[in-house]
């Protein structure tokens, strides 16, 4: 297949990201805290921070404006429009209510029946409680999260990497990063420390993917955008569905290998952040 440059639309019409839809129900594996709270500053205004939340303004708008630059505008809805940020920001604030909001509730969102409890939180257990802390807020010199050494927590890397984008934005444009367009953002972005823009890479995709009990996929944005429904239960689907749902929806050798080759190339400008 000819090389070239494929566009995000392309890339998720072959089903790909909604295949990881499946897969990254609530984070990659490590579940995203966030919380029902309602949208949020879709104009561009910065948030006031009120309780369950990490960032101050600053720190919210100059996170929103860095997963746009991850997720874009274009077409269709990307990361601003979907309150990504707002699933960050609860992640990191996860521990200031009380149950923390790190695992939903459930068993059902009340999208397809049901009562609506994804916006219910489950208590932690302590093992559960020291892992989500360090992980979140770092080993803080306390003793019992320090039995393999200190652990930088999320807190710090996005406090202190929101402080780094705007010092090299002041360097090379003469302004902090939220005020640049999008152009010198993106700039900005490629010259930033790779480790703080990988942790952010992954929220974004997580945010924008997740549950939108956890405060990202705003209005469902990010499955509508790649035809996923979402949860199912406790409607679930009929035998009819299940037995005639994507009767041609086996590839061929040929279409699986140009897959390969998509992939390939719409991941190649993102080597460097990937894990």
């Amino acid at each position: 297949m000819r090389q070239r440059e494929i566009s995000r639309r392309e890339f998720l019409k072959l089903g790909v990201a909604g295949m990881a839809v499946l897969v990254l129900p609530i984070g990659c594996g490590r579940p995203g805290a966030g919380g029902a709270r309602g949208k949020m500053n879709r104009e561009g205004q910065p948030s006031t921070n009120d309780d369950g939340r990490f960032f101050d303004d600053h720190q919210y708008a100059t996170i929103r404006a860095l997963t746009g630059v991850i997720i874009p505008e274009d077409q269709d809805p990307g990361a601003v429009s979907a309150g990504v940020v707002d699933y960050i920001d609860y992640m990191l604030g996860a521990f200031e209510v009380d149950p923390p909001r790190i695992y939903a509730a459930g068993p059902f969102s009340g999208r397809h029946g049901g009562e609506a409890n994804f916006g219910d939180y489950l208590p932690l257990s302590r093992v559960q409680e020291i892992s989500w802390r360090m992980y979140i807020q770092g080993s803080q010199g306390i003793a019992e999260r320090e039995f393999n050494g200190p652990v930088v927590g999320l807190q710090e890397i996005y406090a202190t990497g929101v402080t780094q984008l705007d010092a090299l934005s002041q360097t090379q444009f003469g302004a902090d990063f939220v005020d640049l367009t999008p152009a010198e953002q993106a700039t900005i972005k490629k010259a930033a420390d790779k480790d703080f823009i990988n942790v952010v890479f992954q929220n974004t995709v997580e945010g924008m993917y997740a549950a939108p009990e956890y405060g990202g996929n705003q209005e469902m944005m990010g499955w509508k955008y790649v035809n996923y429904e979402g949860d199912r239960q406790p409607i679930g689907y009929s035998r009819a569905q299940i037995e005639l749902s994507d009767p041609t929806g086996v590839l061929s050798s040929r279409e699986l290998d140009e897959v390969v080759q998509i992939l390939r190339l719409a991941f190649a400008p993102y080597k460097d952040q990937l894990l």
